[in-house]
């Protein structure tokens, strides 16, 4: 049974051979436990994607203070700035272009990806061949989380409430 029949058997109470399985990479799991989370992963083949091996994280100093505790700041391509104070965790965004909202005005959206040529076909191509095998999800987050990070969430929420 392909990981893709046994996940679309699962979700719909249909006899599989074993439960379906789907690895998540993150990079505490690999700060932690190195190489052997790798070895342990690639025994275990997974039901979403091929396994492949993932780089051990090496955390840069620069991204401890000045106390020893891990804690730094980045900007997005959409222009949040975002505090990290857990290593592996989502940061906090703390700084949103759209804090006022009439800076909607003249926002500049970071560039959408082409829906079409050489790049798309490529991928198209690459995400019909793991379709045959497993139950491939692309995961890109919700246009709420991106809302959220644009704009403060009680703005948001008025927006919404307020038509």
């Amino acid at each position: 049974m392909t990981g893709r029949n046994r996940v679309r058997n699962a979700m719909h109470y249909r006899p599989i051979d074993k439960v379906p399985v789907q690895f998540y990479y993150t990079p505490v799991g690999y700060y932690e436990h190195g190489e052997k989370l790798n070895d342990l992963f690639e025994t275990l083949p997974g039901d979403f994607e091929p396994f492949r091996r993932m780089q051990v994280p090496v955390i840069e100093e620069s991204a401890f203070d000045a106390s020893g505790n891990y804690h730094f700041f980045q900007r997005d391509k959409w222009g949040t700035l975002w505090e990290y104070r857990i290593f592996g965790i989502t940061g906090i965004p703390v700084e949103f272009p759209l804090a006022d909202i009439s800076a909607l005005e003249h926002y500049a959206f970071p560039e959408a990806p082409e829906l079409s040529g050489p790049k798309f076909e490529e991928y198209l191509k690459k995400v019909s061949e793991r379709q045959k095998q497993y139950y491939y999800l692309q995961h890109a987050g919700s246009l709420f989380e991106r809302l959220i990070a644009l704009r403060p969430e009680e703005d948001v929420l008025c927006d919404i409430a307020l038509g």
